[in-house]
């Protein structure tokens, strides 16, 4: 007669195919690697099947595995939602949130955002992570993230959107800065990065020529950190500048272009009520 589905082994079977690492899994449950293996091998004993290929460095899910996965995921997911309903009864949202953002972005509004909303509700543990689109858009695939911080693209144009911020990208320097911007040229994140060729479109087209580029530095925080120690140009959005951080740059009024921040998360989900608060919390800093 089959045992009955323990849900704590469920979970640590869950996240270690979640993350492809029993590691992973042990850090997620606060558990050694042992007790995650153990849990593994106790509900296969129950369910009767092997869930994943039991070698060295390597945690491949069988296609008894896949489906066990993929109904764990159903049944958290549905955990998630009756918690969630507990948390908008009692006005009280309690539960962990786990979201990823870009480094600029998360730069830039992060810290002080946190450190308020801590203040205000100290019961949610939050997890975030940084990194670039394609990362992101892993992470929010296989449920590691419930949502993301981005700037609104066709690239994200699969996800449901929640709009945070609308600002200008456009040119900056510091106020010392007196060479002309045709001497030194422009420091951007990528050729083909964020607004880029746009924003070199509009300059052409209101100037008449090219705008030069001096250097690629791969992120907008890092652009505006360089300016600030070095002086020169640069291409950044101005939530970049938001708040009083880098008072000695400024905006070249001419030509801007508008962005949008949203949250993503994918279609047919629901944002739990943690989420909803942080973003309306997020939402209010920005603005």
């Amino acid at each position: 007669m089959p045992h009955d589905i323990n849900l704590v082994y469920l979970k640590c079977f869950y996240d270690a195919a979640l993350m492809g690492s029993v590691t992973e899994s042990a850090r997620r449950n606060f558990v050694s690697q042992s007790a995650v293996s153990q849990a593994i091998a106790k509900l296969e004993k129950a369910l009767g099947v092997m869930l994943c290929l039991h070698k060295k460095q390597q945690f491949k899910l069988t296609e008894e595995g896949e489906i066990v996965f993929n109904k764990a995921k159903e049944i958290f997911s549905s955990v998630r939602r009756l918690r969630d309903a507990l948390d908008l009864q009692r006005e009280r949202p309690k539960m962990p949130l786990h979201f990823v953002t870009t480094h600029s972005i998360g730069l830039s509004v992060l810290p002080n955002t946190i450190s308020e909303f801590k203040r205000a509700h100290p019961e949610i543990e939050m997890h975030f992570q940084f990194g670039g689109l394609t990362q992101i858009k892993g992470w929010l695939k296989q449920g590691i993230a419930e949502f993301a911080l981005v700037i609104q693209s066709p690239h994200v144009a699969e996800y449901q959107q929640k709009n945070l911020y609308t600002g200008q990208f456009g040119l900056y320097k510091h106020k010392k800065e007196r060479r002309p911007i045709e001497k030194l040229g422009a420091y951007i994140e990528h050729k083909e990065g964020m607004l880029v060729p746009e924003f070199q479109l509009a300059f052409e087209t209101m100037y008449g020529k090219d705008l030069s580029i001096s250097a690629e530095l791969n992120s907008w925080e890092f652009i505006a950190r360089y300016m600030d120690n070095s002086h020169g140009y640069g291409l950044i959005p101005d939530i970049i500048t938001l708040k009083g951080r880098y008072p000695y740059l400024q905006p070249i009024s001419e030509p801007t272009l508008p962005y949008t921040i949203c949250a993503v998360f994918p279609k047919g989900e629901q944002l739990s009520y943690s989420a909803e608060t942080f973003l309306e919390s997020l939402k209010v800093f920005i603005e």
